[in-house]
């Protein structure tokens, strides 16, 4: 009996006791990256910070395991990459990744691995990235098609989809102020103006860098993170009301992404 007991007592012990069991949880764990992100399937625009493809980079010393969970707010796939080429990734070079933390053409994914010390990253793509890289014009996969015209003394009022984005043109030699009515820092009006990638001066022979419709200045373009109805403002120039049109380009993918590292070990320890 005496035996028993102290079986049961030592068994008490190492269950409070950490790593005793065999089970005992990793010394690291960290939530190193996690957030709903936006990817446009429109390459004329995926070079903007708030359609570009999904990235978590992060430098252990020593190998740690990852978990990747992705789940997808609508239909449109994408592609889960894991790798250390950063640069090979980007100019769509041939790159080595890891095979279990990798996933091509998924709406959602789960999927644990181990990477190696040093830097790594998780990119989240659209499949055909490199079929038409960021420099190409991809009309020929996807076209804007026009949702609405009049002047900028009126506004629209309709349906806008979180899975849409919607350029704006205004009237060659004109100027407006465009507004999302209740937008917030994520829904509302990017003007080109302040990327250099895509002017808002597009003419003939530059559609790869602004988009373009004959006799209109692209002028930015809305996005709305929840499809739902929405207002876009216009107040013109002084010389009276110019033209504008709106167009849809359907290709936006949202989801919920979270990357988590765990170690036995202080990955960060010196760096």
């Amino acid at each position: 009996m005496r035996s028993v007991v102290g079986v049961i007592l030592i068994m008490m012990v190492c269950l409070s006791t950490p790593g005793c069991s065999g089970t005992s949880e990793p010394e690291y764990v960290d939530v190193i990256c996690e957030e709903t992100a936006v990817v446009s399937f429109d390459n004329r625009v995926v070079d903007k910070l708030e359609l570009s493809p999904f990235e978590c980079g992060f430098n252990p010393s020593e190998p740690v395991d990852v978990e990747i969970e992705v789940i997808g707010n609508n239909d449109f796939p994408v592609s889960v990459i894991t790798t250390g080429n950063w640069w090979d990734w980007y100019v769509c070079g041939d790159f080595d990744y890891y095979s279990n933390l990798t996933e091509l053409g998924v709406v959602n994914a789960s999927l644990v691995g181990e990477v190696e010390a040093g830097w790594n990253y998780v990119f989240i793509d659209i499949p055909y990235s490199c079929d038409t890289p960021p420099w190409s014009n991809t009309t020929s996969i996807i076209t804007g098609s026009d949702l609405w015209s009049g002047n900028t003394y009126g506004s629209y009022l309709g349906t806008l989809n979180s899975t849409s984005y919607y350029p704006v043109f205004i009237e060659e030699g004109r100027s407006a102020t465009v507004k999302l009515v209740g937008g917030d820092d994520l829904s509302r009006f990017y003007p080109c103006s302040t990327d250099v990638d895509y002017p808002c001066d597009g003419a003939p022979g530059l559609e790869d860098e602004s988009l373009y419709v004959e006799g209109y200045t692209y002028w930015g373009y809305v996005y709305t993170a929840q499809s739902d109805e929405w207002r876009i403002s216009f107040s013109g120039d002084a010389g009276g009301a110019g033209d504008v049109i709106i167009q849809e380009v359907k290709g936006v993918a949202t989801f919920d992404v979270r990357v988590t590292i765990s170690c036995d070990c202080l990955p960060f320890e010196g760096r």
